[in-house]
Order: C-alpha cells, then structure tokens, then sequence
C-alpha cells in the first residue's frame, strides 16, 4: 500500500475547550510521522462564529513548526483564513498549499484578498463534501459541485475557469504525486 500524505488531521476549536490541550498533544504526537516528502492535510476549525479562526491557524503554525522542517509539504484543508495567515504560512513553509470550498462564498474581504493572493502553484479547491453544506442550505453536499467552488474562484481572481480547474489539477498531482 502506498502512503499519500498524513491526514486529515488538525484543531478543531468547536468543541469543548477542555479538550484543546488533548487535540493539541494528538496533533503534536501524529506530526512526529510526518515525512517532508509527503503533504501533512490540516484541517483547522475556529470557535463557532470565528470567521477566520486567527488563533487556531496561529496555535496550529507554532505546532507544525516545532515538529516539521520549513520544506515540509502542507496542505491547509477548507482554508479561511486571512491574508495575514497565508503570508505567515508561506513564509514558514513555503510549500504550503491553500485549498478552498464553497465556503468562500461566505468570506470577508481580508479573506477574499487572501483567495486572490494565492499563488497560481499553490492553490486547490475541494467540495469537502459530504458535510460542508454551507452556503448551500442542502443536507449533504458533493463532488460535482467542485465547478461551483471553481466558478467563484475564477471570479474572485480574474482567472478563466478552464485555468483554475488545469492549475488545481496541476498542483493537487504534484503535492500528492
């Protein structure tokens, strides 16, 4: 069996504070497999009415920094974060790779300036399907609904959907070969 990558894994700070520090120690634990070669696929979650959930993106970088090399391939999962987040994680890791779903449609400035500000080798797109029903109000989301993510994308960057759909296809074959 061939290993792709280390995950999903990542802080979700929609549950119960009393469980941060455990979430913490798990993800500390599970980064000691990572291999530079091959992505680390984070999922990070803010508190519930955070939009762009600073601080966990914060807390997760000073976790991965301490058990990752800066060349270590990440992929931050369903990003929402600042334009700021992505810089700091760029910066850190250069070989971050930034994947949106739907949820852009939903994003404040600072987080649509982001999407724009991806570089064109490190951007993805996802569904995050079945569960990441949000704007759709549809009970479970799927796949086929990637153009929409697509669509956006393209709009919010003045990119031809064609090349949004040939740069993610791109980047996805080379961060997980």
């Amino acid at each position: 069996m061939r290993v792709s990558a280390l995950g999903e894994i990542g802080l979700d700070r929609t549950v119960n504070p009393i469980h941060w520090v455990s979430q913490e120690k798990i993800l500390d634990k599970l980064l000691g497999l990572a291999k530079p070669n091959k992505p680390v696929n984070l999922h990070l979650r803010g508190q519930a009415m955070e939009t762009m959930s600073e601080a966990v993106y914060t807390r997760a970088l000073e976790i991965v920094q301490s058990r990752c090399e800066p060349e270590q391939k990440i992929h931050l999962h369903c990003f929402h974060g600042s334009t700021t987040q992505m810089d700091t994680w760029r910066r850190v890791f250069p070989n971050t790779y930034f994947s949106f779903s739907l949820k852009v449609k939903e994003f404040h400035e600072d987080q649509v300036q982001a999407a724009r500000n991806v570089p064109n080798h490190r951007i993805l797109i996802e569904t995050d399907s079945p569960y990441c029903t949000i704007p759709l109000n549809i009970r479970i989301n799927n796949p086929r609904r990637i153009g929409q993510v697509a669509m956006i994308l393209a709009g919010l960057r003045s990119q031809p959907v064609a090349e949004i759909f040939a740069l993610t296809m791109e980047n996805g074959k080379s961060l997980y070969g």
